[in-house]
């Protein structure tokens, strides 16, 4: 059964089963600019850090979006969420900008990381390169017998206007006194 005939399904998105599939390298080092909203991602940071100092030193920006870790209305339901202790919670979301912040400094470039602490708890990932690709993953609410990892889509923003739009928005959102297109 042709199920994207049948459906009329012209534009695709590619699916991964486990966020790590994603050859993240290879989009880091090939991005201008790379956009991210994510609870804390702080081993995903310290896996890559050739692709990183590569980014920062062809002079690459970094908006990135956390929730603020000192606020633990928000805090606390993720890292029960996570089944984390607050305090490993709040450290991986610190810990996230301050090893991004480091890859940075350390490319010795003209390349620049910003943050905006967000007061809103997150229920997805989106990494957005150079706003043509979007990566989406969505938060899992259930953790507790059967772990199913949460899919991953990546997203060509060409082709989905909507969805190019509504991140678009997002981003501007969370971080309105950053021009993003």
């Amino acid at each position: 059964v042709d199920v994207m005939g049948r459906f009329n399904v012209t534009t695709p998105f590619e699916e991964y089963q486990y966020l790590e599939d994603v050859k993240w390298g290879s989009y880091i080092e090939a991005a201008h600019n790379i956009d991210i909203i994510v609870q804390g991602w702080k081993d995903w940071a310290t896996n890559r850090p050739g692709p990183w100092l590569r980014f920062f030193g062809n002079g690459g920006t970094l908006n990135l979006i956390l929730p603020n870790p000192d606020n633990i209305e928000i805090v606390g339901p993720m890292a029960d969420r996570l089944k984390k202790s607050i305090p490993d919670q709040q450290a991986e979301i610190r810990d996230t900008y301050e090893i991004l912040s480091k890859f940075c400094s350390d490319a010795k470039a003209k390349g620049t990381v910003t943050v905006q602490y967000i007061d809103k708890i997150m229920w997805y990932c989106a990494v957005r390169f150079d706003n043509e690709v979007l990566f989406l993953s969505l938060y899992e609410h259930f953790r507790k017998d059967t772990k199913i990892q949460s899919p991953t889509y990546r997203v060509p923003l060409d082709r989905h206007k909507h969805t190019k739009d509504w991140i678009n928005k997002e981003l501007n959102g969370f971080m309105p006194n950053i021009h993003l297109p």
